[in-house]
């Protein structure tokens, strides 16, 4: 039965349907629809048959890993955004590979990718031609790859937002680590893949309050050291032109803000990013709103000339009046 705009929202909040949820089920909607054209070239979760064949353990475990790819670290553990997958050879000439596009913030998945290719080129080429959809990956190793999708599978479980049946076959390709702890708890903290902080942080605020249609509601700050400056914010200019140097390193977007927005907005590799960048001394300091802070971060560890150290991070609520900080030297991550 389709809900009015004007009728109670099925939440149980009491609030009109367009006054609370509207928005974001017409987003995902949209998602879904998007999805669904983009399954003709890249077999997107939601185009895939629910009647995929699963292989056995046995079977995956007599396929040899031929590429891995894992969230970028700096940029998973400030925003806990990435994909992570894997490829792997089933007989000569025959390769099958799946990715999942990991968000901690939106219940622990968001895309869900599945590919058959001949050589490994043509998983490279899929990977590249749906990075704008899938978010910053690497070249990682299949351990940490299957502990944080096997760690977000069972968050979207325990928050009523499970992986859809599809993704059965590509789990099978990333088998559960042994011993390995439920939810998102057991990849925070030292010598993890994000900060205490972050999971604290998505732990108090109701999954709706952190989608992309609410990037302002949680304001996110990220301080990397930089070894040279100077030719950070030479790369920096060259990067996009909207970046303007002055008043002692200062980065100033000057695109005119969206109506809801007070920040103002540039683009960065083709996105508009809302946020501000800062070099001072020798720290290069991002802030931004949680959803664009991925987007921003991305394309600073994929363009410097050199890769910033993540130093400290923190999270302030204006909704909840909380604030969440990390700093690297009381809790280190594991950054490899």
């Amino acid at each position: 039965m389709k809900v009015g705009r004007n009728d109670p929202c099925p939440c149980g909040s009491g609030k009109k349907y367009k006054k609370c949820h509207l928005v974001e089920d017409e987003r995902r909607a949209l998602a879904v629809r998007d999805a669904q054209e983009q399954g003709r070239e890249t077999g997107w979760a939601t185009s895939m048959p629910e009647d995929m064949a699963v292989p056995s353990p046995e079977q995956v475990e007599r396929w040899p890993v031929r590429k891995v790819w894992v969230p970028v670290p700096e940029v998973f553990a400030v925003t806990g955004r990435g994909v992570a997958g894997a490829l792997r050879e089933k007989g000569p000439g025959e390769l099958v590979s799946a990715y999942f596009m990991l968000r901690l913030t939106e219940g622990g998945l968001y895309g869900l990718a599945h590919k058959d290719a001949a050589r490994p080129e043509e998983a490279d080429e899929f990977v590249a031609k749906t990075m704008e959809q899938m978010g910053p990956s690497e070249p990682g190793d299949l351990a940490r790859a299957s502990q944080l999708v096997w760690a977000c599978h069972d968050y979207a479980l325990e928050v009523g937002e499970p992986f859809p049946r599809q993704s059965q076959a590509c789990l099978a390709l990333l088998p559960r680590p042994s011993g390995a702890r439920a939810s998102i708890e057991s990849i925070a903290g030292v010598g993890q893949s994000v900060p205490s902080a972050l999971v604290a942080m998505v732990r108090a605020h109701p999954l709706a309050n952190l989608s992309d249609q609410k990037e302002i509601a949680v304001l996110t700050e990220a301080r990397m050291l930089v070894a040279d400056s100077r030719s950070v914010s030479e790369a920096l200019r060259a990067m996009t032109p909207d970046f303007d140097a002055r008043d002692g390193g200062v980065f100033d977007f000057t695109r005119p803000s969206q109506p809801q927005h007070t920040a103002p907005l540039s683009r960065i590799q083709g996105r508009r990013i809302q946020g501000e960048l800062r070099v001072e001394g020798n720290e290069l300091v991002a802030r931004s709103g949680l959803s664009m802070m991925a987007h921003l971060l991305n394309a600073l560890y994929t363009k410097l000339p050199e890769r910033p150290a993540l130093r400290s991070a923190q999270w302030v609520s204006p909704s909840l009046g909380l604030r969440w900080q990390w700093d690297a030297q009381d809790e280190p991550l594991a950054m490899k």
